[in-house]
């Protein structure tokens, strides 16, 4: 299926994030690019948000960023209390899993990542007209 909003392209991101997991827990590579579909879930996620509620795309990565613009807004993003404190580790997953070289995100940081956006899919699920 094609993704037709940036919900669509957010579940994919987070599909391929958890099916990386499930393979290659021991592969520190192939963990970052989990690490790397986990951010992009996120990040379109709260676009898809700002989208509906028709607010302008910001052209950022950056998740606090979209945080702030979201609450500056008004707008109720759903977000766990996990992913608003981790937002800033999150974010550098976008870049640094792809440019710094030695880079790794723990397995146990994925774990969590996972399992929160999984409550956070379903939250979003129940909140959302899409």
């Amino acid at each position: 299926m094609i993704a037709s909003t940036y919900y669509d392209k957010a579940l994919s991101n987070f599909k391929s994030a958890k099916l990386i997991f499930t393979v290659a827990t021991d592969d520190e590579e192939q963990l970052n690019q989990a690490g790397y579909h986990l951010q992009q879930a996120l990040e379109l996620a709260i676009k898809h948000i700002l989208a509906i509620n028709g607010k302008p795309i910001q052209k950022t990565h950056d998740i606090d960023q979209l945080i702030s613009y979201a609450k500056d807004q008004k707008i109720e993003l759903y977000l766990t209390e996990y992913l608003k404190e981790k937002a800033d580790i999150i974010t550098l997953w976008e870049t640094n899993t792809r440019y710094v070289m030695g880079f790794s995100i723990e397995v146990e940081r994925i774990r969590k990542t996972i399992e929160e956006l999984d409550k956070y899919f379903l939250i979003l699920s129940k909140e959302l007209t899409y």
